[in-house]
């Protein structure tokens, strides 16, 4: 098992290494095999939705609150990327690539609590987002 790769990535790399029998060219494509992840994980982590999700899932966990709104949302993804969205972009992309939903809450659309088990599951799917 390599440690630095995701659990997809290790469930297809283990039986492949399993039918090198050299370790030394077993050991080459592992180390290839971890770098891979990495710049998989990287070019992951820079699509807009991922990192928002990133953002999403630590404000859930630091606020406590009971939603997230969508233009805090997206002052924290310009603050932390230095790329500007529109509230309305980000709000798109909740609603069409997250498939969370958003609700109207004194004026203003929110990210409800109760989807922190949906973003969860996208944190855990995704990986670790910087």
């Amino acid at each position: 098992m390599l440690e630095t790769l995701s659990p997809r990535g290790n469930q297809m790399a283990i039986p492949l290494l399993s039918l090198i029998e050299d370790a030394a060219a077993r050991e080459r494509v592992g180390v290839y095999l971890a770098n891979a992840d990495l710049r998989a994980r990287a070019r992951r982590a820079s699509q807009p939705h991922i990192a928002i999700a990133g953002i999403l899932d630590r404000l859930f966990r630091e606020d406590g609150t009971t939603h997230v709104s969508v233009s805090k949302l997206a002052r924290e993804y310009s603050s932390s990327t230095g790329n500007a969205l529109a509230i309305k972009s980000v709000g798109h992309m909740v609603r069409s690539q997250l498939r969370l939903e958003t609700r109207k809450s004194a004026g203003i659309y929110v990210i409800p609590a109760y989807e922190k088990s949906k973003v969860a599951e996208l944190m855990a799917r995704f990986g670790e987002i910087n």
